[in-house]
């Protein structure tokens, strides 16, 4: 980096970065009509990477973002191409942009404004899911940014890329770049993002339709008659039927009976009589 300096501040970026086995993206901030936007400073010996995303923050503070603060010593490697087919996401952002691809030894570092009480809250759902995006990123060790084509030329991009594989680069130092003065001279501070909270009930419950407690084709077509059981009750009343049918023939037989005996009296008076 002796000759070729690089003084790149501000520029809109987009990022993407491995986490869970998935390639992820952090496109747009809050407001998303505010751009992520990366600095790159590099001179002699030393290098800044920072990257600032807007965010709204619960607490009232005029301080409306989050810094990702990269140390070159951190990076491995660092490699570079120029892309006209990007990633969907990035589409919206770049006809075609360079993208800086970062292997880091260690993960990138999370600032955020000193006054901030930890953990940090915010204010609206869309800052959420950005928290929760960064949440991601400060766990992943590789690390895209793309930004427009024309942000650096080859030269000083094959110089950073020499410089990072060489070991050259130390973290840049100076007033300028002293965490103290940031946010406006409130200074910051590394924080430890939260882990996305769980989704609430409703939305991870997934409404299932219980199975019936009976089969209904079992419960109203009839089975054959020969194969039914007799219930109790159904026992009952055929032992009682069977009962009143035996009375029945008994009286039957008594009434047969009495029936003879009276004809065999008749019959007896007749014989006395014609004697």
């Amino acid at each position: 980096m002796a000759t070729t300096s690089i003084n790149l501040h501000g520029v809109t970026a987009t990022l993407g970065y491995q986490y869970d086995g998935t390639t992820r993206f952090l496109t747009r901030p809050d407001p998303d009509n505010a751009p992520i936007r990366f600095t790159l400073h590099a001179a002699a010996k030393s290098a800044l990477f920072d990257i600032v995303v807007p965010i709204r923050y619960k607490a009232k503070t005029s301080s409306k973002s989050i810094n990702i603060r990269i140390s070159p010593l951190s990076i491995t490697s660092l490699k570079y191409s120029t892309k006209t087919d990007l990633p969907d996401q990035v589409k919206p952002i770049f006809p075609s942009a360079i993208c800086l691809e970062m292997q880091l030894r260690e993960t990138a570092t999370i600032l955020i404004p000193s006054f901030i009480k930890e953990p940090v809250e915010v204010a609206r759902r869309r800052s959420g899911m950005v928290l929760n995006s960064l949440y991601e990123l400060s766990h992943a060790t590789n690390l895209s940014i793309y930004i427009l084509d024309s942000s650096l030329s080859s030269d000083q991009l094959q110089a950073i890329s020499t410089a990072i594989a060489e070991r050259q680069l130390r973290p840049v130092a100076g007033p300028d770049h002293d965490v103290s003065r940031m946010f406006s001279g409130s200074g910051a501070k590394p924080t430890t993002l939260p882990a996305p909270l769980p989704p609430s009930y409703d939305k991870v419950v997934t409404v299932e339709t219980n199975p019936p407690l009976y089969n209904e084709s079992s419960a109203f077509d009839l089975p054959d008659a020969r194969s039914r059981k007799r219930k109790p009750s159904q026992e009952a009343v055929a032992d009682s039927d069977a009962v009143w049918n035996k009375l029945e023939q008994l009286e039957a037989m008594f009434n047969r009976q009495r029936e003879q005996d009276v004809h065999a009296a008749n019959q007896s008076l007749v014989i006395q009589e014609l004697r």
